[in-house]
């Protein structure tokens, strides 16, 4: 049993132990900082990572127990509570302003999940910022909103009937259809799911959007950046940019006609598991080159390689589908049913940067990118940042 405290400068974790008739060591606390001494740390309710680091209150022999979560911090001339990120496992700053009403809910729902886990989990970045008027703040009213989209006790048991009545009815004449009870459930509960869920995406996405750009310009500006290390990036984050695509992997290996090995940057797939590829090439790279005819610009030679480089993948995809569909549904082991298929894939290129090119480099670019019948886009960084500003726009807006 946990609750939260708030003091002047501090949030603290107040964990609390009743008697056990098994354990006679487990009627206080002093057993966590016996484990603590042995250790170094401890996993509080499977959540919070505590140390002997923890500023925490003394050994009492009492069944009570407090450890400081979070401190008070000065933010943009306002004070914001600061979460310890090591206890709460996550990468990522948490500021929750001093007037909001925090309790242990926050951190922890009835059935063990932890908001900020999950966050954390989908790769964000970006300092997150409840409450007060900081920039880029999200309102109270908005993550108490997110909190309550997550599953309680009665929708999930209503759930797990349903999934059991719509098995068994198959063989069995049942006579309460539980299915038609959850049904009702959900329509009872439908526009104040639907409003949390929305807020719930909404707010999840700005922040991954938010932190891929952030992480995508500092590459950007480091010019040691490997090509490895924008198919990684990349690979992370480009379901949220296309999300049509339920599965995605990198490197993936092929054979030629010819026997020799070929491996695909990045290897898509829809729900219906039709694949497309991407070829990711450095930003470094020149997009455009000038022609001798009539002054016009065409492709460089590093963007004509890469297209054509993606122009033979989806030949020898396509030059046997059937034989090729088999070998990396059997490489690639994927779960949940999918099977991949090739039927006509389109690829899509990222390389080069356009920030600098000048109106007329502009439009032949833009001709370039609409000419080839396999290529699906070709996109410079700058277009990736581009399309991720007015998607977060719209998505705030």
């Amino acid at each position: 049993m946990f609750s939260v405290k708030r003091t002047d400068t501090a949030l603290l974790l107040v964990f609390q132990v009743y008697e056990n008739p098994v354990s006679e060591l487990k009627k206080t606390t002093d057993w966590i900082l016996d484990e603590l001494e042995s250790s170094g740390s401890y996993l509080l309710k499977n959540k919070f990572l505590v140390s002997r680091d923890t500023k925490h209150s003394e050994r009492n022999g009492e069944n009570n127990f407090s450890f400081q979560i979070a401190e008070l911090f000065n933010l943009e001339d306002d004070f914001y509570f600061k979460l310890d990120k090591k206890i709460f496992r996550i990468s990522f700053d948490v500021y929750i302003h001093k007037n909001c009403k925090i309790d242990e809910k926050w951190f922890i729902t009835p059935r063990n999940f932890s908001l900020f886990e999950k966050i954390n989990a989908l790769g964000v970045s970006e300092p997150m910022i409840i409450g007060g008027n900081a920039k880029n703040a999200i309102s109270e009213k908005d993550f108490r909103s997110v909190l309550k989209s997550f599953p309680n006790q009665t929708e999930l048991k209503k759930y797990t009937e349903s999934r059991i009545y719509l098995m068994l009815s198959k063989f069995f004449a049942l006579k309460n259809d539980y299915e038609q009870k959850y049904q009702e459930f959900l329509q009872k509960h439908e526009s104040g799911i639907k409003v949390n869920n929305l807020i719930d995406y909404k707010t999840v996405d700005i922040y991954r959007l938010k932190a891929f750009r952030q992480r995508l310009s500092a590459m950007l500006e480091n010019l040691t950046t490997s090509e490895k290390d924008y198919q990684n990036e990349i690979l992370n984050f480009i379901q949220v940019l296309y999300p049509k695509y339920v599965y995605v992997n990198a490197n993936v290996h092929i054979k030629t006609i010819f026997g020799k090995n070929k491996f695909i940057d990045i290897l898509l797939a829809d729900y219906n598991g039709f694949i497309d590829i991407v070829e990711i090439k450095k930003p470094i790279f020149d997009l455009l080159k000038k022609n001798n005819y009539r002054n016009n610009y065409v492709p460089s030679s590093e963007l004509e390689g890469a297209i054509q480089q993606s122009e033979k993948y989806i030949y020898h995809l396509m030059k046997n589908a059937k034989e090729n569909e088999k070998k990396l549904n059997s490489k690639l082991s994927i779960k949940n049913g999918l099977e991949l298929k090739i039927v006509n894939p389109n690829a899509l290129i990222i390389m080069g940067r356009s920030n600098k090119l000048n109106k007329e480099q502009q439009e032949d670019f833009e001709i370039i990118q609409r000419r080839y019948k396999n290529i699906a886009e070709i996109l410079s960084y700058d277009d990736l940042i581009k399309r991720i500003d007015i998607t977060v726009k719209f998505l705030e807006s």
